[in-house]
């Protein structure tokens, strides 16, 4: 029964650290929040029934994911949906959201599953050019007229 209750506690404190370190995190703008980078969670020192100080230690690293922000060409609410829709199943993207303001795309993914250079074939793959891979003229070229934006010369 000890056992018990020493083990509900420790899980209550991890997933009480993981919650605060979601909120904290998912409020900085910046391309790799410093708080994301590398975190690990201990949770460790519980007293049980009898007052007597057992130990239990549990670790989880978060190293893998990375935030980045980086221009993807667009014009419209379509394009949003089209740029965002281009990453929403992708293995290992776990956000992404682009401004038809400023043309930034931000997203959050594992870098142990997938490149920031394929996140941005998969993106020039639905006709968006970004600072790092054009898109392929003729996926372009049957873009929505409103969508076509000014290319770069190639």
């Amino acid at each position: 029964m000890n056992f018990f209750k020493i083990s509900i506690s420790i899980l209550s404190l991890v997933l009480i650290s993981f919650s605060a370190n979601a909120q904290s995190c998912g409020s900085s703008k910046s391309k790799k929040a410093s708080c994301c980078a590398s975190k690990t969670t201990k949770a460790q020192g519980t007293s049980d029934a009898t007052g007597e100080l057992t130990s239990a230690s549990l670790v989880v690293s978060t190293d893998a994911v990375e935030k980045n922000t980086f221009k993807v060409f667009g014009n419209c609410g379509m394009c949003k949906s089209r740029i965002e829709g281009a990453l929403k199943d992708v293995k290992g993207v776990q956000f992404s959201s682009w401004d038809t303001d400023t043309k930034m795309l931000e997203v959050h993914f594992d870098a142990s599953l997938i490149t920031i250079e394929k996140i941005h074939q998969k993106v020039a793959a639905v006709g968006h050019d970004t600072e790092k891979v054009r898109a392929e003229d003729e996926v372009y070229n049957n873009l929505h007229g409103c969508c076509q934006y000014e290319r770069a010369k190639v």
